[in-house]
């Protein structure tokens, strides 16, 4: 069992090559084109040729090492490569960092921090296979440049070592629980498909195989609820530092470099965000606003949406729709609309698409049709299933996550529509959501009630924010960001620390508050402790969470407090502080 699971773990990695020859590629060329102004242009292709020899030869040990994977036919020396290609690749980045060291520029320096941060956030993950990979490759990556911003001896070139030290100390807690998870996981699922060899014609043993099959699942939400969580608190800190350097930067290439950073840091909060829908709508937490929608409008403006990216592909994406209205919501309908049509784009190499309406007397049916690769009779129920991707096996990150339909079903199963699929392999699907049709008046005709929104007094100026977080990288970036709007911040990483606020009179005008702290304690206990010691209760106060765990976000949610989820868009929380009328 231990070499067949060491086998399928190789495998794995292996299967991660041609993503991480793409990214690492991709990446140099990124570098180069920041650096081609600054640094020797001949320098910087030597550097660039070197790597490509590098992965090119990746690439060929990869493709004669297939056979022996799927045979299971590992050998000692083989495994040891496996532990140099890290180094290898490690000692290019890390060869960067020292190559392209440009103290006499702040915006480039901050660039290559970030940049490498970015590289151990993805190989945390992609290299988590292997016991000790990733530990050598962040080692070899990050050190060479500590080393340098250390002996440059200023306090500001010391935190930034110091931060992308403990960056990598985050990553490196993240990649071995993600190892261990991978382990186990393996270790079930062969052990499950031992027992269902030998188990077939016993019934009472099918039961308790099922039975382990969903404590694997419940497993792997909690796996994937942790997982989500850690690796939010670092973007949640990168994104609070942008916002922060937004006010420093004040060239043209400082402010592209700030650009494409938001981008990245966009990305993976879009890749998140999505793990947090299925979350927020398992939890419950999800109550759709009712109201009179023009259907043909809002099938319009997502067609629009999609027109140029059909376009791109060669596809041709048609519209046709007939005026009538449905009661609905109108943010989830489009967003399970937008699903659908989103992977019919992805799934249609060529053809066309139609987004189509069916009127009857009493209900209509929205229906988008494709020309693409079809879906297999046996596979059209666990489409619906997370992170499953029928047309991707080799897990391209352009196509997603896997959980579009999954979103989708779960939408429209909460605003209570039906949906079905036909299809034919090799020429295409049909995705039907049927509704009912309007029993609403014209909007004209209803009666309109606006509820008061209750916001606080507007306090003024000199503003002091209590922000609460066991995570220190989080609070120190925080607390710089408020600091750099000209706000007074005060700190604590537990309950102890806010009671000492508390008994020493602090004047606290807002508090900003992690939901899960240290010692089973969240913050609407910090909450409460404050205003017991300080004898100030009603004190404006938000919650924020990394947790997707659909209990957390229930509990959370249930007090009534305004949440926020980790890591923040860009703006969000100036909103929030908008909201209590202190910005």
């Amino acid at each position: 069992m231990k070499e067949k699971i060491e086998n399928e773990r190789f495998l794995l990695l292996q299967r991660q090559i041609s993503f991480l020859s793409s990214a690492n590629l991709l990446a140099g060329l990124g570098l180069i084109a920041m650096l081609w102004d600054i640094i020797p242009q001949k320098q910087l292709l030597i550097w660039y040729g070197l790597m490509l020899l590098f992965w090119g030869l990746r690439g060929l040990h990869h493709f004669f090492q297939k056979t022996h994977l799927y045979q299971a036919a590992f050998t000692e020396p083989n495994i040891k490569v496996y532990y140099i290609f890290p180094i290898i690749s490690g000692a290019f980045w890390g060869g960067a960092g020292v190559l392209f060291y440009t103290p006499e520029s702040t915006a480039h320096l901050v660039y290559l921090i970030m940049f490498q941060f970015g590289l151990i956030a993805g190989a945390a993950i992609t290299l988590a296979y292997l016991r000790w990979a990733f530990v050598l490759f962040a080692f070899t990556t990050v050190i060479p440049l500590s080393l340098l911003l250390i002996l440059e001896r200023d306090w500001h070139y010391f935190w930034m070592a110091l931060t992308l030290l403990f960056s990598m100390l985050i990553m490196l807690g993240l990649s071995r629980n993600l190892y261990h998870s991978i382990t186990d996981s393996l270790l079930i699922r062969f052990k499950n498909e031992s027992l269902v060899e030998k188990l077939q014609s016993q019934a009472l043993e099918l039961k308790a195989q099922k039975e382990k099959a969903v404590k694997a699942n419940e497993d792997k939400s909690r796996f994937l609820a942790s997982a989500s969580h850690d690796l939010r608190q670092p973007i949640h800190s990168l994104s609070l530092l942008t916002d922060a350097l937004d006010s420093q930067v004040s060239t043209e290439t400082g402010k592209s470099i700030l650009k494409l950073v938001r981008s990245a840091n966009r990305s993976l909060y879009g890749l998140l965000n999505s793990l947090l829908d299925i979350s927020k709508l398992d939890a419950g937490i999800v109550k759709p606003e009712i109201e009179r929608i023009a259907l043909a409008p809002l099938l319009h403006q997502l067609v629009d949406n999609y027109r140029t990216i059909a376009e791109k592909k060669g596809l041709q994406l048609r519209f046709k729709v007939r005026d009538c209205y449905v009661d609905s919501d109108s943010t989830l309908l489009s967003s399970a609309i937008m699903n659908l049509l989103d992977n019919a784009v992805k799934y249609t190499p060529k053809g066309s698409i139609l987004v189509a309406m069916r009127l009857y007397k009493k209900q209509v049916k929205v229906q988008i049709w494709d020309t693409g690769i079809g879906i297999e009779e046996d596979n059209r129920e666990i489409i619906f299933d997370e992170f499953l991707q029928l047309g991707n096996p080799e897990r391209d990150s352009e196509k997603g996550l896997g959980l579009g339909l999954s979103i989708s079903k779960r939408i429209l199963r909460l605003l209570g529509y039906p949906l079905s699929l036909c299809s034919t392999v090799n020429k295409g699907s049909v995705f039907s959501i049927t509704m009912p049709l309007s029993v609403l008046p014209e909007k004209s005709q209803q009666t309109q009630h606006y509820g008061s929104v209750n916001l606080h007094p507007c306090i003024g100026s000199g503003q002091t924010i209590l922000v609460i977080d066991d995570n220190q990288a989080v609070l120190d970036a925080t607390k710089l960001v408020l600091n750099s709007w000209g706000y007074t911040v005060k700190t604590a990483t537990c309950i102890e620390e806010v009671r000492t606020i508390a008994i020493n009179n602090e004047v606290i005008d807002l508090i900003a508050t992690d939901y899960r702290l240290r010692e089973n304690t969240t913050g609407i206990d910090a909450i409460k402790v404050f205003e017991q010691l300080s004898g100030h209760v009603d004190i404006p106060a938000f919650l924020i969470t990394g947790d997707t765990d659909p209990d957390k976000i229930q509990e959370a949610s249930s007090f009534g407090i305004p949440l926020l989820h980790k890591p923040l868009k860009q703006g969000e929380l100036k909103m929030i502080l908008r909201h209590f009328q202190i910005i």
